[in-house]
Formats: structure tokens, sequence, C-alpha cells
């Protein structure tokens, strides 16, 4: 048993200020299950500056869970209730039943001409899209599926991050998301803007994480969003000689992020997304400083995000040879790109 950590646990997934606190908690409970009773669980109560009704609640959690949330303490801040009217809900929750498949401003705008003909006053837009995002089903609507099989979609991190040259900064995320999962295949933090070095970068990790047979890669739509970047064309050729078609889109000023708040709306396990601050100067993203997190490096951040968001760090099952011929030379081209 090592002495410093007694259990094999990933502390990924816990804010790195807290982690302390966790593996002495997991010291005392490891004591604790080589010896129980309740003298020992009084004394080592003591020792975290609890009582032992709590410590017998912190070892029932973690004898049940085995998961190191459940003794980490403190709380995650959760998506706000949404206070809205009875029937301005019911008009929200209308829209959403004909229109399963609708994007949040369409959902929005039947919901608004229905109150017109009731003459009922709705709440604002950032209301009704908080409250649309709580309370619909996680998917993709069809409008941003169909831009591929996998879609590379940017948003922005309520992380903040170590910078040498500013205060910290909220990083920018380039995520993969597989439209037929409904969900984030694979993630890359960095600061700055967008660019094709970066698409090239996280493709390169979803392709290394999910490139089992049965995901049928390279042979799949893969929408990229338009960047007026030098290297585009030589991204896009990439791809498209390995055997993909590239579905080109592009997103308006603050049409980042659409992918990945369908999935997960604007807040998720503790971390807020925001999505208007992909093209955002580093001055709009530098942290504020009653943040929920402390700065961290950007592997830190990283991980973190990984764990929170459920995304697989695992690679994929070993390739056919045929297919790795294809797959090795689209690699070597996308890490020559993400080099720059």
């Amino acid at each position: 048993m090592n002495k410093d950590q007694p259990y094999s646990v990933d502390l990924s997934g816990i804010e790195p200020e807290r982690r302390g606190e966790v593996r002495r908690r997991l010291n005392a409970l490891a004591e604790y299950e080589l010896s129980p009773g309740r003298e020992n669980a009084e004394r080592l109560a003591a020792s975290l500056g609890l009582g032992a009704a709590q410590f017998y609640n912190l070892a029932r959690a973690w004898r049940t869970l085995r998961d190191p949330a459940a003794i980490a303490g403190g709380s995650r801040p959760r998506n706000r209730q949404v206070q809205i009217e009875a029937i301005q809900a019911k008009l929200l929750d209308d829209a959403m039943s004909s229109l399963p498949d609708g994007m949040p401003e369409q959902l929005i705008h039947k919901a608004e001409q229905q109150a017109r003909t009731g003459g009922i006053t709705m709440p604002s837009s950032d209301k009704m899209k908080r409250y649309i995002h709580a309370n619909r089903i996680r998917k993709l609507p069809t409008q941003l599926a169909k831009l591929g099989d996998w879609i590379v979609d940017h948003t922005v991190v309520e992380i903040p991050v170590v910078n040498r040259e500013t205060a910290p900064q909220r990083p920018l995320a380039t995520a993969v998301i597989d439209s037929r999962l409904n969900s984030i295949i694979a993630v890359d933090l960095s600061l700055g803007l967008p660019s094709v070095p970066k698409i090239a970068a996280v493709l390169i990790r979803a392709i290394g994480l999910h490139s089992d047979e049965n995901v049928g890669f390279p042979k799949i739509a893969v929408g990229l969003p338009f960047l007026n970047d030098q290297r585009w064309a030589e991204l896009v050729t990439s791809v498209a000689a390995a055997g993909s078609s590239v579905v080109e889109y592009t997103p308006g000023a603050y049409e980042h992020g659409r992918c990945v708040e369908a999935l997960l709306g604007l807040r998720h396990e503790g971390i807020r997304l925001r999505p208007r601050l992909v093209l955002a100067p580093p001055t709009r993203r530098v942290s504020p400083a009653n943040g929920m997190f402390n700065a961290v490096s950007l592997v830190e951040a990283e991980r973190l995000l990984r764990k929170r968001f459920g995304i697989s760090d695992k690679p994929g099952s070993k390739l056919s040879e045929q297919s790795d011929g294809v797959l090795h030379a689209l690699l070597a081209n996308l890490r020559e790109i993400a080099k720059h």
C-alpha cells in the first residue's frame, strides 16, 4: 500500500487545490478499513477535522461508490434552476415537443409566436435558452448533425490557465464530436484563437483514441469550421486524401461551440462554457479573480476537463494492415501541420 496514496485512484477530475485533502481522506479511510471500530473512527475523524458521523458517511460513500469525487467535500456549482412562470415553461415545453430537432432559436421563435397569440409575456432570450438546455434531450439537432460524422467545434472553458504573458486565461477547447454517438470523443486545450494546427492536433487525438474499424474512419464525413489560414487547403486535402469527405462550414461570429453546447449546455460538472469568447482577444479571455478554480497548467486543465466531461483517453483497438497505411499517411500529414 502506498503511504501517500493508499488506493490506485485517478484524481484528475478533482480540482488540484483539493487533491491534498482527498489524499488525506483516502489515507484515513484505508486505515479504517484495515482496523474498523468506533474508537479508530473517532480518532481518524478528529485528524480530518470531522465529526464521527461525518466520517461514517465518508466511509459509506467510499465503500459504495469508490469515487474520489464522493469524498472530496466542497461542492461543484450546479446549473441554476431557471425560474420562469408555469405558462412560459409550458410554451417552451410545447415547442420542444413539436420540434424535437429544432435549434434553440427555432424553439424560442415558436414559443414567442404562441405567446403573442395568447398575450403572454416571455422572459429574455438568454433565460429561455438556458431553460431549453436544462430540459431538452442532450443530442445534436439535425441542422448540426448533418455537418458530419465527426464535427470539429470550438468553445472556451472557464478554467483559469497559467499564462506567462498575461493574467490567467480561459483556454480555447477544440473538440471533435461524433454526431452518431452524440458525444465528444476528443478535446485539445490551448491559449489563443482557433487555428489549423489546433484542428490538426485534435484530429490526431481523435484518430488515436477512436480508430477502431467499427467507427468507419477514415471513410466518414468530417465537418471542419472554415478558417482563413494559409494551411487550410493543406488540412482539407490531407483529410480528403485519406478517404473522408470534408464538409466545410462557416460559423458566424457568435456561432462557435454550438455542437458542444447542444450536448453539454452552458455548464457541465461545474465547468462553465463561454462560446462567445472563441474569437475574443486575450484581454476578454482573462479569468475572473473570483473564479471557482485556481490557475493550473494547460496539461492539468485538460486532464480536469476530460475527466469532468467523460472524454476517454484510452487508445482505440489496432487497425487492420490495409487501414494502417492510409491512417499513417494522414497522421504524418496532420503532425506536420500541427507543428506550426
